[in-house]
């Protein structure tokens, strides 16, 4: 959950606080605490590049940089990133556009989300039968273009009932066609929808037992299973696609993950 911290100077910050519990009340007594041997290996990792769990690493081969083009006065940064069957990237920004790169990382064509001014979307799949959904985080819903940027339709709208959503961060399409949208801010869920939108069911919610999320942040599919990025509660569990819970993968034996805020899969 998260929760306003006044400071001596009068500024607020919001926190998470773990485990899952019930409301904080006004005027409660608190106590935060740094992780000291955390901060120092990532100051570690930051200035040495050191491995200190000894853990497997990815190398890089090779880069290349995809420039996002500025808006009026403003840098953009990006979002989310999705590939299309045709190998285009489509790249969600900061300032609510989606700008589509050919193979090549040249901008072929961008448009705008309906809105963005309360907040910018966070999650982009093309879809099987070629529409571009995108969970638009901020306002409580999924929307839908062509490849073109046209717009065709949304569903959802904001609470915690079937087919409605708190902040939906992510998407991802089964070989079937179901759409699943991960969301966090209370219900800490994902749900299952047909290609239309129509609801079929939801497993997760707010929790730090096993089944349970505290932000889930990222999916994909591989082999008939649904592996997520919990991210809160620093680990990646794997569901049947009837959501039951299969397995947990923290690998705390082996430096463990903190705060996975996605996960991808290699294409090749």
């Amino acid at each position: 959950s998260l929760w306003p911290m006044p400071f001596a100077t009068g500024q607020a910050q919001r926190v998470y606080h773990r485990p899952a519990r019930s409301s904080l009340k006004p005027g409660q007594r608190v106590s935060l605490r740094t992780l000291a041997a955390l901060l120092t290996a990532f100051v570690c990792l930051w200035q040495s590049g050191c491995n200190s769990w000894g853990v497997p690493e990815l190398k890089v081969l090779a880069s290349e940089s995809v420039r996002i083009p500025v808006d009026g006065k403003r840098l953009p940064a990006p979002r989310a990133l999705t590939i299309s069957p045709e190998k285009e990237l489509y790249c969600l920004d900061d300032s609510g556009r989606i700008l589509v790169y050919s193979s090549k990382n040249e901008l072929v064509r961008q448009w705008r989300m309906p809105e963005s001014s309360v907040g910018k979307p966070e999650g982009i799949r093309v879809l099987q039968d070629g529409r571009v959904a995108i969970a638009d985080t901020h306002y409580h819903r999924v929307v839908f273009f062509t490849k073109q940027g046209e717009l065709l339709g949304m569903f959802g709208s904001k609470g915690e009932q079937p087919g409605q959503f708190t902040y939906p961060v992510d998407l991802l399409q089964d070989p079937h066609g179901f759409l699943y949208v991960a969301e966090y801010g209370g219900s800490d869920r994902i749900q299952k929808f047909q290609p239309d939108g129509t609801y079929v069911l939801e497993f997760g919610g707010l929790g730090t037992e096993v089944g349970k999320f505290q932000r889930p942040s990222g999916m994909v599919w591989i082999d008939s299973k649904i592996y997520v990025a919990d991210a809160i509660n620093s680990r990646v569990q794997v569901f049947s696609d009837q959501g039951q819970p299969l397995e947990v993968l923290d690998w705390a034996k082996s430096g463990g993950l903190y705060y996975p805020y996605d996960i991808a899969m290699n294409l090749h």
